[in-house]
């Protein structure tokens, strides 16, 4: 397996002379292979290397072990080591993310800091070829473009990933070999996770009954769009450049709009992302839906306006498509239609920066979030519930069932209500995928409400917050 390793830093040249390493080691198999591997690679290459641990709090002793038997696997390589202590469930609560994304987050931030400003300064992880596997799964189920099907790459600026080709069983099997010991996270077998689950129980089940090879089958297909995704990105920087009307891209980007629209479709949504890509780097929350709103933008009449996620804004302005960013606090979207819409997933917080509004949708009490009582709950069937929910901002034509008068349209609703024209655009609108369920702070709908009576199999809560109130 050493001269297979050998092999992919040769193959990405993920090192050279005199490099300095940054090895982020958990404890685990992976991690700990990829520390000896590099140990009997500093030999090839002259590296200088450093070891990261990241204790994330989260398994209380099993935690504080593994940071010990790091710290001693570090002492008898005579290995600087570097360790952080993180409350990764308040981090999460923090950012509003996952706590895998927490931890990702805050790991990658550990390295970087460890690495500071070296020129030759390189960040190894121990992500692997099983891994990878995951990871494209995970994405192709959630739904994903074809840059997220790309999976994990080798290299990514000072990022690399030495064992990316080594599948789980030859890691272990050269942990045996080698005499090391490593330690086993026990939330790695818990089958609450999205990436668990497909590890423990979906790829084993293909493998069993399918295709026994589909680890590689689904890492070759990755190397194939990778490859498909590059050369479309090459195109899209050719249409960028043959629209772009200006030369500086620091407060907004101008395409001619009707050249933009002569260009395939699939190259006109990767010019747009190119262009909102100048004004938010992680385009995360700006999806395939409000990118082809932008595009109907583009098709309409001077002065219409889409504000997107991240404060990235779109304006058609006579024959050109607007990409440009304003200040979160900016008065000046008071004046437009306003624009957001997020996916609410279980115990998960979501800030809705367009309202100053924080949502959670879970079966818990709201104490579990925050202190404070939120200043509208509404508790629905679950059963009830159409595909996915969503909270967005009011639209045309937007219609909440209630009890004894039927479909009633949200604007009418509003205007019985005294709402100003400007308090309305900040209602956010919960729905799933064929109905309102509640205007925060006005009403539910009468289709999902819960009784009393032990109808109610499956109670669900969604809690509004003002985040300014947090």
């Amino acid at each position: 397996m050493f001269e297979k390793v050998l092999c992919t830093v040769k193959k990405y040249n993920m090192l050279c002379e005199n490099d300095t390493v940054i090895v982020g080691v958990s404890g685990g198999a992976d991690s700990v292979c990829l520390l000896h591997i590099l140990n009997r690679l500093s030999e090839c290459y002259n590296l200088s290397i450093r070891v990261v641990h990241i204790n994330h709090g989260i398994r209380g002793k099993d935690s504080d072990d593994d940071e010990k038997y790091v710290e001693e696997l570090c002492r008898q390589f005579s290995f600087p080591f570097f360790k952080f202590l993180v409350d990764i469930k308040a981090e999460a609560k923090k950012l509003s993310v996952s706590e895998e994304e927490a931890g990702r987050i805050f790991r990658y931030k550990c390295f970087s800091e460890v690495c500071g400003d070296l020129k030759n300064g390189k960040i190894a992880v121990a992500h692997n070829k099983n891994d990878n596997a995951e990871t494209i799964a995970m994405r192709f189920i959630r739904g994903t473009g074809i840059k997220g099907l790309c999976g994990i790459p080798p290299v990514r600026e000072n990022i690399i990933r030495p064992l990316i080709e080594c599948e789980r069983y030859e890691i272990e099997k050269y942990c045996a070999e080698n005499n090391l010991s490593f330690k086993i996270d026990i939330t790695n077998t818990m089958e609450v996770y999205t990436r668990n689950k497909i590890r423990i129980k979906l790829l084993p089940w293909i493998i069993d009954n399918l295709n026994k090879n589909v680890i590689s089958s689904i890492v070759r297909n990755a190397e194939i769009i990778s490859e498909e995704e590059k050369f479309l990105e090459e195109i899209a920087d050719d249409a960028f450049n043959s629209c772009v009307l200006n030369d500086d891209f620091d407060s907004e980007v101008l395409l001619d709009a009707e050249k933009l629209l002569g260009f395939h479709k699939v190259i006109v949504r990767r010019t747009i992302r190119k262009a909102c890509r100048f004004f938010s780097m992680d385009l995360h929350d700006i999806s395939y839906k409000h990118i082809n709103m932008v595009i109907e933008l583009a098709k309409g009449e001077t002065g219409k306006f889409l504000r997107l996620p991240s404060s990235v804004c779109a304006e058609k302005v006579y024959n050109c498509l607007k990409i440009y960013k304003i200040a979160e606090k900016s008065s000046f979207y008071l004046k437009e239609p306003l624009f957001f819409d997020y996916q609410l997933m279980y115990n998960k917080i979501v800030e809705i920066k367009e309202t100053g509004d924080t949502v959670v949708l879970s079966k818990k009490d709201f104490s579990c979030f925050f202190d404070k009582a939120p200043y509208f709950t509404l508790h629905i069937d679950e059963t009830k519930i159409n595909g996915k929910i969503r909270v967005r901002n009011r639209l045309s034509g937007d219609r909440i069932f209630i009890k004894g008068v039927g479909n009633k349209k949200l604007k009418k609703l509003f205007s019985e209500k005294k709402f100003s024209q400007k308090d309305r655009k900040f209602v956010p609108v919960v729905c799933d995928d064929e109905n309102i369920i509640c205007a925060a702070g006005v009403c539910g709908s009468d289709l999902y409400r819960t009784f009393d009576d032990g109808c109610t199999k499956e109670k669900l809560n969604i809690y509004f917050w003002r985040s300014d109130d947090l």
